[in-house]
């Protein structure tokens, strides 16, 4: 009896013994995978390595500047994200899946509010959009399509040179914003050179040359100069030539854009006399700069304005200057300093030194001119006195405004009239409705 229980006991303990064997060898040959995530432009997140059958544990939320975290993704196709709940049965690559972050603004605004481009060059204006505001809402308009236009998507195309303003705002427009283009025509090359000054210089003494570039408006009007025979006379950058010994030399100057086109001029060196009745030659003053003033100008059509150029230094030999609308020619003239202001626009004027071209800019808004007229009705129009009201834009008649504001006070303008105990006649400056934007405009009483 004891001897059969011995034996039961025996055999109970070898079940045990063969029953965790197996479980080891099974722990042992048990598989692993790795787990990776691709953050995606975000910040890096550590692989896992996970048993067959075991579960990936979700990492923290990476991050990525201007980017919302939306999950991870086994496709960045399906649309559900991956359940960490699911049993890891093969090697992972989880993906992050990102969103861009809705920028909250109050304001409608632009991406540049300055932009240069070239003639038939184009561009997109990106926009930020105040809450509640869609891409629908908005209106493009260019102030000059000639020069530059505006697409209903902020895309710009370049015609001309010249400058535009161009303007979003909402149709109910509540919110508006601007962005002034700068268009700038090819490169004008030099076509000529040609060399002016005397042709004597004494031993010790000095001349200057000057160097004319055509056309005026080249765009690289800078040149060379050279001396034939550097041991009879010198030049310098500025053509100031200088005698050393006597004889003769040829100075020649070349235009830096394209150094085949070229001048030259023959020059003597005379030596040194001791008469006493020599007269030095007159000492040639050149110009350092210019300043403009004022640089910005606003006008209304009709308009004039008078600017000041003042040539440096005080001594300057030559101070004549040259004016020149550079961009603009339809909306404003110059004359001798003078601008006229002939449409509504911008433009801009240059004035600069016929010595040196030294140059300075002046810009120049227009807007247009609104006069409000009203004229008193001396008879009465069904029992109520009243003042006719004319409204005129540069001087024509306007049948399309039919409101005006003063005294922070719009008022509608009913058949071209308005009741008299409605006009406030110590009212000089009003504006009116034009489009959804009042502008200003002046008042007459008549």
């Amino acid at each position: 009896m004891m001897k059969d229980k011995k034996t039961i006991i025996i055999g109970v303990i070898a079940i045990i013994a063969i029953i965790v064997i197996l479980l080891l060898l099974k722990g042992c040959g048990a598989k692993e995978y790795t787990v990776t995530f691709d953050s995606n432009g975000g910040t890096p997140v550590n692989s896992q390595t996970i048993k067959e059958g075991g579960k990936a544990t979700k990492p923290s939320n990476p991050t990525r500047e201007g980017y919302d975290f939306d999950g991870w993704y086994l496709n960045l196709s399906d649309p559900n994200a991956y359940d960490f709940n699911t049993e890891v049965k093969a090697d992972l690559k989880l993906i992050a899946k990102w969103s861009q972050k809705t920028i909250e603004s109050e304001e409608l605004s632009l991406s540049s509010s300055n932009v240069s481009l070239k003639v038939d060059e184009t561009m997109t204006l990106e926009v930020n959009l105040p809450d509640g505001v869609t891409l629908s809402d908005l209106v493009w308009s260019s102030s000059n399509e000639s020069i530059v236009k505006v697409s209903s998507n902020g895309k710009l195309t370049a015609i001309k040179a010249g400058s535009a303003t161009i303007t979003v705002k909402t149709k109910d427009g509540k919110y508006s914003v601007t962005c002034n283009v700068t268009v700038t025509g090819d490169d004008v090359a030099v076509t000529k050179v040609s060399i002016s000054g005397s042709n004597a210089v004494t031993v010790g003494s000095t001349i200057t040359l000057k160097a004319t570039v055509t056309p005026t408006d080249a765009t690289n009007k800078k040149v060379t100069w050279t001396s034939s025979n550097p041991k009879v006379a010198s030049v310098d950058a500025n053509g100031k030539v200088k005698g050393l010994t006597a004889g003769t030399t040829t100075i020649k100057v070349c235009s830096q854009e394209n150094p085949k086109i070229c001048a030259e001029k023959k020059i003597t060196v005379n030596a040194k006399t001791n008469t006493p009745t020599t007269q030095e030659e007159p000492k040639n003053v050149p110009v350092t700069g210019i300043a403009a003033n004022p640089t910005n100008v606003t006008l209304y059509v009709g308009e004039n304005a008078n600017i000041n150029a003042n040539v440096a230094p005080e001594n300057a030999t030559n101070k004549n200057v040259t004016w020149t609308v550079t961009s603009g020619n339809n909306i404003v003239s110059v004359a001798n300093g003078k601008i006229t202001a002939l449409a509504a626009g911008t433009a801009t004027v240059q004035v600069c030194t016929v010595d040196g071209n030294k140059c300075a800019t002046i810009n120049v808004t227009v807007k247009d001119k609104y006069v409000i007229t009203f004229t008193e009705i001396t008879q009465a129009v069904g029992g109520t006195f009243q003042y006719r009201v004319s409204i005129t834009k540069n001087g024509v008649t306007c049948d399309d405004i039919k409101v005006i504001k003063y005294n922070n006070k719009n008022h509608n303008i009913a058949d071209g009239t308005m009741r008299k105990d409605a006009i406030d006649t110590s009212i000089t400056t009003a504006s009116v409705n034009v489009g959804g934007t009042f502008e200003a405009a002046s008042v007459e009483y008549k």
